[in-house]
């Protein structure tokens, strides 16, 4: 800026400089040396003028004036800077015109109206003052009304206008790609108004009915996208469940075997879902809300959507009844109007069990019976409420058909999640029968219900009765399965896991010898003393159809448990063939059960099913090889159930062969899962090679360590182990063995019940019972004599 200046005062000082030199000739020196100076301020201030600085032009200008009154450029500078301060003042009160601030540009503009420099400023002066005299209507409007009216027109014009532009957005919305209320390509907006809750006590209701059912409408169609769990067995456990082991099998094996298909697809339902949208009925109409002059808002929100409810009278509505007893349980009803179907009304009832929301549960029924009568209007009550039923009992025996029984408030919740299942299945089956068939709705699919369906429902519902363990539902799994075996069109892999789980279950109840003739008809094989000799030659005839390989596996291990629960009674009167029969399939199973482990090709879920199944073969080979050596070739060192034959007597060369045969599938067992009933039977296996030594550390160890499945102090293995101990040590007959058996005897701190333990117990010199209570009392008075 010094530059410009400096420049400037170079270049008027050249062009000045020879009227200084005329003036300094006439003048004298002073006055050449006045007019210089004069000449440079007015330069200076024409500088200031181009720079905008008005008040320092005007004083350099006027001083240079001072100094030389003749000077032309300090009044050229002089004028410009008068029309320049004329036209800020008339830029302001335009300014001012614009802000509506009308007095302001009045007393900016009058100053020039008649003294302006230059016509066309005064002119302008003119216009200002005749633009701020002037009154608009909006003038006239805010002088004439009160500031509340004008308040209250403002906010309805801003309700209506907002209300306007969401309608006429939403109307476009809707035809660009919703469609309109309802059409075949289109989607239908539903109105839902709040559910009236009817309870028990008016501060429950709270809302929640409401809020499940939109969830429930939210979300179900992404629900019915997936594909909801299809096993491809359902075979419960050969032997009793651990409390670490699922009771269900449900893959093993299985990689060629088709899947169980519990709920048909359900395409239809997942695309009927995108046709419908639902809101909840929302609006500002009780809000607290004024303005600052007192306006309610909410009575204007009221009349305006009062205007909009009259506009789109007869849009599909959604309303409903929540009612929640005093003891838990939930119904909610649905009536949905002015839909594709005109009239509609649902409902959904649920009882109060352990674990189970109610009001979820009810809401997720009602919103599915709603899609589907959407989409199936021809379908009855009945039909809807059976179709609705079966995938709410798929969905709870899915999240806990292949769970561990566990204890506690767990167990409660899993078994009465089981029970409403195994409810649920027997209800679609009531509902939708055989020989019912769903009709079809004009220009929609047919929702088919298959006999494979059908089947495997009855199968899901036998085992859900059977997961639940009371007595009354055995009998109801037993009758699910045999309805399965007796279907007119069976399926093969179907009606062989009834018929297992069915011997199964009978094995469950106490039935082991039935368990094992079934298990032995499925496996189409017949018991040797069961057969003629004439239909002998017709026996491989009559065999079944194979079975697969998991069945098959499964049912193997099955006979051998059951057989393996046999009693010393029942061993007494069973043919020696039958046993013979397997005995020789149990070393068969171990065979075909170490080949799968050991192929390279079998996956880890598979090798370690395979290894559970190798485990209890084991275990029950061991043990069923220890009963026939028991019963058959060592039957007579057994007095009243106990081996007192060994004081005098020992087993034959062949019976000590069978029994280190047996004793090897017991230490191979030992290895890999040691039980107290395992111990046990190598205790007393030992006990009859008189190895005292081996048999009384077995039996130790019996009594330390226990089944996972007996909880109870006197449970019969426990028992067991106690007397195998106490009787190894006595049968050893030496002075400190005979301690350690009365150490062990008296160890034992349950109900004796044992007749052998009792014996046993009665040698070493300890009384129970009855004759504990007479040792007590004294010795018994002598008999009256009657009279000679």
């Amino acid at each position: 800026m010094r530059a410009v200046s400096f420049a400037v005062l170079i270049g008027t000082a050249l062009v000045v400089a020879p009227w200084c030199g005329v003036a300094q000739e006439a003048g004298g020196p002073q006055s050449g040396q006045s007019g210089s100076q004069a000449q440079t301020l007015a330069s200076i201030g024409n500088n200031d003028l181009h720079l905008g600085r008005l008040a320092d032009a005007q004083t350099n200008c006027d001083a240079a004036l001072k100094l030389d009154p003749s000077n032309v450029l300090a009044k050229a500078c002089l004028d410009a800077a008068a029309r320049m301060l004329v036209d800020q003042d008339l830029n302001d009160a335009g300014a001012k015109l614009l802000q509506n601030k009308k007095s302001d540009a009045v007393a900016l503009a009058s100053k020039w109206v008649y003294s302006a420099p230059q016509p066309q400023q005064q002119e302008r002066a003119r216009e200002i003052m005749k633009a701020a005299s002037s009154m608009s209507l909006h003038d006239f409007f805010v002088t004439i009304t009160p500031s509340w009216f004008r308040q209250t027109l403002l906010a309805i014009g801003i309700v209506v206008g907002c209300a306007l532009l969401l309608l006429g957005a939403r109307k476009l919305w809707r035809l660009w790609q919703r469609g309109k209320w309802y059409g075949d390509r289109g989607k239908t907006s539903w109105r839902m108004l709040p559910l009236k809750e009817v309870s028990v006590a008016d501060e429950s209701r709270t809302g929640v009915p409401t809020d499940a059912v939109l969830d429930a409408l939210a979300r179900l169609g992404h629900e019915l996208a997936r594909e909801l769990w299809q096993p491809k067995l359902l075979l419960l456990r050969p032997t009793p469940p651990a409390e670490y082991e699922p009771a269900v099998i449900s893959e093993f094996l299985s990689s060629d075997l088709p899947l169980l298909v519990l709920v048909p697809a359900a395409e239809g339902l997942s695309l009927e879902w995108k046709l419908h949208e639902i809101q909840l009925d929302q609006a500002v109409e009780n809000l607290q809300l004024r303005t600052s002059a007192g306006l309610d808002i909410g009575s204007v929100a009221r009349f305006v959507r009062s205007v909009f409810n009259w506009f789109n009278s007869g849009s599909p509505v959604i309303s409903g009844v929540a009612e929640v007893s005093a003891d838990k349980s939930a119904a909610i009803h649905l009536a949905a109007r002015g839909g594709p179907i005109q009239s509609v009304a649902v409902g959904a009832v649920t009882e109060m069990a352990p674990g189970l929301d109610t009001i979820q549960l009810s809401a997720e029924r009602a919103a599915f019976k709603f899609l589907l009568r959407m989409r199936y209007p021809a379908m009855t009550n009945d039909e809807i409420d059976g179709f609705s039923a079966l995938r709410q009992g798929a969905i709870q025996f899915a999240q806990y058909a292949g769970t561990v029984p566990l204890a506690g408030d767990d167990a409660v919740v899993r078994t009465s999640t089981l029970a409403k299942a195994a409810l649920n299945l027997g209800f679609f089956r009531a509902s939708i029968p055989s020989h019912c068939v769903l009709p079809a709705s004009a220009g929609r699919p047919r929702l088919e219900i298959t006999d494979e369906v059908r089947q495997a429902v009855l199968l899901a519902e036998g085992v859900a009765h059977c997961l639940v363990g009371t007595d009354q539902d055995s009998m109801a799994a037993i009758d699910c399965f045999r309805q399965l075996e007796d279907w007119p069109a069976q399926t093969d892999e179907l009606r062989q896991q009834a018929a297992y789980n069915e011997a199964v279950v009978w094995r469950q109840l106490g039935y082991e010898g039935r368990c094992v003739l079934m298990l032995t008809e499925l496996l189409g094989e017949k018991a040797p003393d069961t057969v003629l000799a004439d239909d002998a030659k017709n026996l491989v005839q009559e065999k079944r159809l194979p079975l697969s390989a998991p069945v098959s596996l499964l049912a193997r291990l099955a006979r051998l448990a059951a057989f393996a629960e046999y009693d010393r009674d029942d061993w007494i009167a069973l043919p020696r063939s039958r046993a013979k029969l397997l005995l020789d399939d149990g070393e068969r199973l171990i065979q075909d059960l170490q080949s799968i482990t050991n192929q390279e090709n079998t996956s880890s879920h598979d090798r370690r099913i395979a290894n559970y199944l190798y485990v209890e073969a084991l275990r029950a080979l061991g043990h069923v090889e220890l009963l026939n050596i028991v019963t058959g070739e060592a039957a007579s060192l057994y007095h009243d159930k106990r081996p007192t034959g060994l004081k005098d007597g020992a087993l034959s060369k062949e019976g000590t062969e069978h029994l280190n045969h047996a004793i090897n599938w017991m230490r191979r067992c030992e290895e890999l899962a040691p039980s107290c009933g395992l111990f046990s039977d190598l205790a007393e296996a030992f006990l009859l090679l008189k190895n005292f030594t081996a048999a009384e550390g077995y039996a130790r160890h019996a009594t330390l360590e226990r089944d996972p499945s007996d909880k109870r102090e006197d449970s019969q293995s426990y028992e067991r182990a106690y007397y195998l101990a106490a009787e190894s040590f006595y049968l050893e007959n030496t002075e400190n063995s005979l301690a350690l058996a009365r150490k062990y005897a008296l160890d034992f701190k349950g109900m004796v019940q044992l007749e052998e333990f009792k014996a046993v117990r009665a040698d070493l010199g300890i009384i129970d019972g009855q004759a504990a209570k007479a040792a007590a009392q004294g010795p018994a008075s002598p008999a009256p004599q009657p009279p000679s």
